[in-house]
């Protein structure tokens, strides 16, 4: 298949099955997406996927969990 953005390369066979249209070389510039996990109440968490442009324009909203991310690093 040629990509459809530079009508040059060849997009690989297993970018096509992923469901993907444009070269290597073309997607390196693409930002990629981004998470936050939201945790409206105790029992309950969702992950919110965002842009890479609407994540750094908020992200000074998001909040982090102050702490250690894992006991893990206690046992070392």
């Amino acid at each position: 298949m040629i990509c459809k953005q530079c009508r040059s390369n060849i997009v690989t066979d297993a970018r096509v099955e992923a469901g993907y249209d444009t070269c290597m070389k073309c997607a390196e510039g693409v930002r990629r997406v981004r998470g936050s996990m939201v945790i409206p109440h105790k029992t309950g968490s969702y992950l919110e996927i965002m842009s890479a442009d609407y994540y750094d324009e908020n992200k000074r909203f998001f909040v982090s969990r102050p702490g250690a991310r894992s006991l893990m690093a206690r046992f070392k």
